[in-house]
């Protein structure tokens, strides 16, 4: 299953994003949350014959806009469309001349299935309800391969979205306003929705439909992201392109969340031999991850515990080597290690939850660039095995 995210702003295009467009891609169907002009990029990721739904949450133009480029596609399945009864009324106006091409010009077949608020099987088992926004909007939250999928834009905080985000795996949901910003019309801010996510015991909150006239860049972006998880630590603030695989099942040898907002890796495990001979292993004993992003100049992010557990170690001065790092002693007897910081923000001893911050990554120790390096030592771990007792992490990420 996966989430390929090919729109993230609110209202209108900008350099920063598309308007909102998400795509759900399972087993069996390619699901689509809203289409915005990110739906414009949608024939570069269906690729199979599998059926495409598209759920449709309100008519507002930014959620419906890339219909207009219908006819560049040219699916061989039928593409069905799913929303309210006046969501179906109006399309039918929208999608003919003299706005665009008529339906009856596309290649592919086209249907409308009208919804109701209420549980639904078939095509596969999915809820919709209503929610709080200046138009009727519809909220759906998708139960398929075991996981729950919930979908909530637009709206401002209300009870149907808990209920549509209780449990869920992932949660998709609308960020228009900044911080401790509210409104009138029916939007949510990023402290709102780490809230929602919260209290609804959600897995992994990802925040998107950036208000264009707001969000100028994907500095503001991350700026909404650091204080979701101050209240909610795996939040993810997306942008146009991001693409997250999410395991059909839970997988207890996973992390409960990835050291970094982004991940990138630069360096992988036992490369470079030549390299660490000097000290004393058979090549590198972890991976590295790029830390240098647009919202991220200077190479400086903030870098999370993957496991519950223990502070070991730490150092904040630049001695060789790791430079400024933290290792920490999970409940199981797993041991990570995180090196490279410009800044350690935890204490020995210190005990930690999952997504607790521990510094902000740069260029301490033995490093060309700005990086982050991240070690693993399994529960009873093999000291001799020729990396210090590290193993290849990059399975147990996200």
């Amino acid at each position: 299953m996966k989430l390929t995210f090919l729109g993230t702003n609110g209202w209108y295009d900008t350099d920063t994003g598309n308007t909102i467009c998400t795509l759900l891609e399972t087993k069996d169907f390619y699901i689509i949350f809203d289409a915005g002009f990110g739906f414009s990029k949608l024939d570069k990721y269906i690729t199979e014959d599998k059926p495409i739904y598209l759920f449709i949450s309100h008519l507002h133009i930014d959620h419906v806009c890339g219909l207009h480029c219908l006819p560049k596609f040219k699916f061989k399945q039928k593409l069905t469309i799913l929303g309210s009864k006046k969501t179906k009324k109006y399309l039918k106006k929208f999608l003919n001349h003299p706005f665009t091409a008529s339906s009856r010009e596309l290649t592919f077949k086209t249907d409308f299935i009208k919804l109701r608020p209420g549980h639904y099987k078939n095509p596969f088992r999915f809820v919709c309800l209503k929610l709080d926004h200046a138009d009727y909007t519809l909220g759906y939250r998708i139960e398929l391969d075991g996981k729950v999928i919930a979908y909530c834009c637009d709206t401002g905080p209300c009870e149907n979205d808990y209920k549509l985000a209780q449990d869920a795996d992932v949660l998709i949901h609308e960020c228009a306003l900044l911080p401790g910003e509210k409104d009138s019309w029916g939007h949510t801010s990023p402290d709102d929705v780490a809230e929602i996510a919260k209290k609804s015991n959600v897995k992994q909150l990802y925040l998107t439909h950036f208000a264009a006239h707001s969000y100028l860049d994907l500095k503001k972006r991350n700026e909404a992201e650091k204080v979701a998880k101050k209240i909610f630590p795996n939040t993810t603030a997306t942008e146009d392109g991001l693409v997250v695989n999410i395991d059909k099942k839970t997988d207890k040898n996973k992390f409960a969340c990835n050291p970094l907002d982004k991940i990138f890796i630069t360096q992988e495990f036992g490369v470079w031999p030549e390299h660490y001979a000097k000290y004393d292993m058979k090549g590198h004993n972890g991976i590295d991850f790029r830390t240098k992003f647009d919202d991220s100049p200077d190479g400086k992010r903030e870098v999370y515990a993957v496991l519950d557990g223990k502070v070991i170690e730490c150092r904040n001065k630049d001695t060789g080597g790791y430079g400024k790092y933290v290792k920490l002693e999970h409940t199981s007897g797993a041991q990570t290690v995180y090196g490279h910081f410009d800044k350690v923000s935890v204490k020995l001893d210190q005990k930690l939850k999952a997504g607790d911050l521990l510094g902000i990554s740069d260029n301490s120790g033995d490093s060309t660039g700005s990086h982050l390096h991240l070690g693993y030592r399994p529960a009873g771990f093999d000291y001799g095995n020729g990396y210090k007792g590290y193993v290849d992490p990059k399975d147990l990420l996200l």
